[in-house]
């Protein structure tokens, strides 16, 4: 059951990154002219590519979710076993300290799995059938959206704030 949880958090990321690569992938104007000739999913792509950061924003919430819960779940789930079956066959290291190198080796194997079959893949397929995954993946990420609307304002604002201060920064002169 471990695994299958697992599977369906990356199976989430897969779906965030692919979205994002796809829609930011569309040419705007096709997309436009598909609306405004009545096709329905592209209206709701287009609404969404208006606000390209709140999009963005959305996607990155729920790829963050879905790599930290991975993450957590993983841990939690696996590692503990592993570091009793690894104390068990007679490794000279504390059980609690296995338990920490159990951890850390877990999420590198998701992070392995999570990093290609996530992220990349995704993304790479997103390259090539843009508008086909976004055509699929519009009514769910407007849905998302008005859900994670919330959140979605608090870090559109916080970004936007950080945005505007940081061109307070001075930036080091470089010589040419």
């Amino acid at each position: 059951m471990e695994i299958i949880i697992l599977i369906i958090l990356v199976a989430l990321n897969a779906f965030f990154a692919a979205s994002e690569i796809a829609l930011i992938s569309l040419n705007d104007n096709k997309v436009k002219l598909m609306a405004e000739e009545g096709n329905k999913k592209a209206n709701l792509l287009y609404q969404l590519l208006k606000e390209p950061s709140r999009f963005l924003a959305m996607i990155q919430i729920g790829i963050t979710l879905a790599g930290f819960l991975a993450s957590a779940f993983a841990a939690d789930s696996f590692a503990g076993s592993l570091a009793r079956f690894i104390y068990e066959m007679g490794v000279p290291i504390s059980q609690n300290l296995l338990e920490k190198i159990s951890v850390i080796f877990i999420t590198l194997v998701l992070s392995y799995f999570t990093l290609v079959f996530g992220e990349l893949v995704p993304k790479r397929l997103a390259m090539k059938k843009a508008e086909a995954i976004s055509m699929i993946v519009v009514r769910p990420l407007t849905a998302l959206s008005v859900i994670a609307s919330p959140f979605v304002k608090l870090l559109t604002a916080s970004t936007n704030v950080m945005f505007v201060y940081s061109a307070w920064i001075p930036m080091p002169m470089t010589s040419r």
